[in-house]
């Protein structure tokens, strides 16, 4: 079973996806970038095949977390996707620059383009 790193400080938001996916993927749900971050860094933890990034996160946000994940760690080359309520095309446009493979608006309303998306890089 395919693997997701989800970093999601929304419980509500963490569950509905988990739950659409629940027989497909395996989650690690992390909800907070510093613990993200040391779960990360840490030598024991698995490399999963995606991560799943909320942008708007307290501290670091997603995009300075996927930033220090591409620079300093060994899942460097991990694909990931970012989820956020900013849904102007400048911010498409930003993350995609930042690193992220892909992007979803929050709220989540269309699940099958959420599931294309992680199926077509997981």
């Amino acid at each position: 079973m395919k693997s997701i790193f989800m970093v999601e400080d929304d419980r509500d938001n963490a569950d509905l996806v988990m739950d659409y996916f629940d027989s497909d993927y395996s989650f690690s749900l992390y909800q907070s970038s510093s613990e993200a971050w040391a779960a990360i860094q840490h030598p024991n933890t698995t490399i999963p095949d995606l991560f799943l990034l909320d942008i708007g996160l307290p501290g670091m946000d997603g995009v300075q977390l996927l930033q220090n994940i591409r620079r300093k760690s060994r899942m460097s080359d991990v694909p990931a996707i970012a989820l956020t309520a900013h849904a102007m095309e400048s911010d498409k446009d930003r993350f995609i620059s930042a690193g992220f493979n892909a992007y979803i608006s929050k709220p989540i309303t269309d699940f099958e383009k959420l599931r294309e998306t992680i199926d077509g890089l997981a």
